[in-house]
């Protein structure tokens, strides 16, 4: 047998560039790919949200409908219940937002950012709390992309301490934000040391082993860029157009004769102006011509729609929701499209707000109520988390699957109510006020009654 035959190039994102590869991409680790650009993506990033209207539109998509009006905990306990909701005013450690405030300014951090930090402060009982601890949110600029070893023996890594087992141990934080330095003098070589368990990290890991976040709209920002250099030009085009009101022509320059428009001799008249509605008389053999203004027509139109459409996958959320443009959509494609983007939406909920944020957060409040003494020992600390309730598509034919599910055994009512938002236990409470308020009343309820069970 001769010498074996090796296929060489058998991928062709593997090969040499030349034709659709023009250069050799970066084999960087995840974290180091990230450190030279981090910063400017950020910026950019911000800036675009600042000042171009589909990416503060996508920001503000992507919050309203991971957090809408707050992913809410729900506890076994009611008096665990009435605890959390005295807390939930109390809870921000600057004291301008609710839980649920801090968890729409997070996410919105870090749909724009890449990552937020919530940093759990322990309070002393004098404070005067009702479970004494605080959560303060802190801009991704806080944690330095520090890398070095800590006093332990640990390596930082981008700010972030690992032990010797790759456990995330602690985050080094600034202690005021750097980019206010001129206001405040912070200094940038003094560090904070925070626990791990202190501190809530909130961001995507693209990569395994990825310890920051990126900024998701950094896919397509040289895209909105460019967009916005089109729109630019095309007025600009529109703009040097439209000052070309009429041209005069006249045999020759050296015409004799007074301009009838302005008076005076024609060899000198170069620009005259032409006011609405006005009527003028030509000199013999002259002649005025009207210019045909450059027209958009389709093609800028249709350039801003693919653009967009590839923002709108960039940064993952449907074009129509993006851009307001439903033309040609149907209700069967409408409900495909947003049933993705609800998945999306849950995915970000439950990976993201509540294993990473509110988990957390929840379980600090539990061991700070419990050494305080206001959730005394053997209390159920069972909780649900329920994220605010989807609209329906078609209320009367939703909520009747919803009635056939639960009649066929499929669905728990609680669970019907809970994807509602509620409490079901609330829901109940608050059936029977109603009941015993429309009975005194003398009233009959036209509330359709519970099937008997079997």
């Amino acid at each position: 047998m001769g010498a074996p035959t090796f296929v060489r190039g058998s991928w062709a994102a593997g090969k040499s560039p030349h034709r659709a590869f023009r250069s050799v991409p970066s084999g960087a680790g995840p974290n180091l790919a990230n450190m030279g650009y981090l910063h400017t993506a950020r910026s950019r990033a911000r800036d675009a949200v600042r000042n171009v209207p589909l990416a503060a539109r996508a920001v503000e998509l992507d919050v309203t409908n991971i957090i809408g009006t707050g992913i809410v905990p729900r506890f076994d306990d009611d008096n665990l219940g009435a605890l959390w909701l005295r807390w939930e005013d109390e809870c921000d450690a600057h004291g301008a937002r609710d839980i649920y405030g801090l968890q729409e300014s997070g996410v919105r951090a870090w749909r724009e950012s890449g990552e937020a930090f919530l940093r759990m402060r322990p309070r002393r009982s004098e404070d005067g709390l009702s479970v004494p601890l605080q959560v303060e949110l802190l801009e991704s600029d806080m944690l330095p992309l520090l890398d070095e070893l800590a006093p332990s023996g640990n390596r930082i890594i981008q700010g972030v301490e690992f032990d010797s087992i790759g456990r995330r141990v602690a985050y080094w934080f600034h202690r005021q934000h750097p980019g206010e330095y001129g206001m405040f003098g912070a200094d940038l070589g003094r560090y904070t040391r925070v626990p791990a368990e202190w501190v809530c990290h909130l961001h995507d890991s693209l990569r395994p082993g990825q310890v920051r976040g990126f900024p998701p709209l950094a896919t397509v920002l040289q895209r909105m860029q460019q967009m916005s250099d089109y729109d630019e030009a095309t007025i600009e085009r529109q703009k040097q157009a439209a000052h070309f009101t009429a041209f005069f022509t006249r045999p020759s320059p050296e015409a004799a004769g007074i301009d009838p428009i302005t008076g005076e001799a024609i060899g000198n008249r170069e620009v005259s102006e032409v006011a609405p509605g006005s009527g003028y008389l030509l000199l013999p053999g002259e002649d005025v011509r009207f210019p045909d203004l450059p027209s958009l027509g389709g093609e800028y139109e249709a350039f801003h729609r693919v653009q967009a459409r590839q923002i709108a996958a960039g940064f993952g959320v449907p074009y129509e929701l993006l851009t307001g443009d439903f033309g040609n959509l149907s209700d069967r494609t409408a409900r495909v499209i947003i049933n993705e983007y609800r998945r999306r939406v849950e995915q970000h909920q439950w990976h993201r707000v509540v294993r990473q944020v509110m988990r957390p957060i929840w379980l600090q409040w539990i061991r700070a109520g419990r050494l305080a003494g206001t959730i005394p020992e053997g209390v159920s600390d069972a909780v649900r988390w329920v994220p605010p309730a989807w609209p329906y598509f078609h209320p009367v034919q939703d909520v009747e699957s919803i009635r056939e599910e639960i009649k066929a055994g499929l669905r728990s009512r609680s669970d019907a109510i809970h994807s509602r938002g509620n409490d079901p236990r609330q829901v109940l409470r608050e059936r029977i006020a109603d009941q015993e308020t429309e009975q005194e009343a003398g009233l009959h309820s036209t509330t359709v009654n519970p099937e008997p069970k079997v």
